[in-house]
């Protein structure tokens, strides 16, 4: 079964980290993997409601009538993409110049400037959510906010996190760790 098989996975992947774990600095290093990933969850549990909640309020309560007709629910998807490609070299950039003032925030500091960002999205997904109540339709301009908050979001901590297991995993499972 499906549960046999996660705790197959998870058996084996405990004992490959333990394994390949030496010295209290590699476990000091792994501890902090693992408590930044328990947060990285709880992140990606909300950041993921775009292809599925998010989704149904684009097709529910959002006015997606435009002058060349109507805007798919399914559109809004490539919203966080776009802004992406677009916030990703400016997100790069303040990190490199904060860093240069020598005030360039740490890694823990970044994850919860990530948690901030996904908390304050979902405010205004709240706001967006009380306007629409009995049927109203709210602009689109509500969602592309909520996109634009959590992307920024999902810059502070994702590409951060993944950076954060390369440096801190010992070396013979960074693979295994990410």
């Amino acid at each position: 079964t499906l549960l046999s098989l996660a705790v197959i996975g998870s058996i084996a992947l405990i004992y490959v980290i333990i394994a390949n774990t030496k010295g209290k600095s590699e476990w000091n290093r792994v501890v902090v993997i693992l408590v930044l990933c328990f947060f990285n969850i709880f992140f990606f549990a909300g950041f993921e409601q775009a292809g599925g909640t998010m989704n149904l309020f684009a097709d529910e309560n959002t006015n997606r009538l435009t002058f060349m007709g109507e805007i798919p629910a399914t559109l809004f998807q490539a919203v966080n993409p776009v802004f992406i490609v677009l916030l990703a070299p400016i997100i790069s950039i303040l990190w490199t110049w904060l860093a240069s003032k020598a005030k360039e925030p740490n890694i823990p500091v970044k994850f919860g400037l990530g948690l901030v960002f996904l908390g304050l999205g979902f405010w205004v997904m709240n706001v967006a959510a009380t306007l629409s109540k009995g049927g109203s339709l709210v602009s689109p301009m509500w969602l592309v906010s909520v996109y634009f908050i959590h992307t920024i979001g999902e810059l502070c901590l994702s590409p951060i996190g993944l950076s954060m297991i390369s440096r801190l995993s010992p070396p013979k499972i960074v693979s295994v760790m990410m």
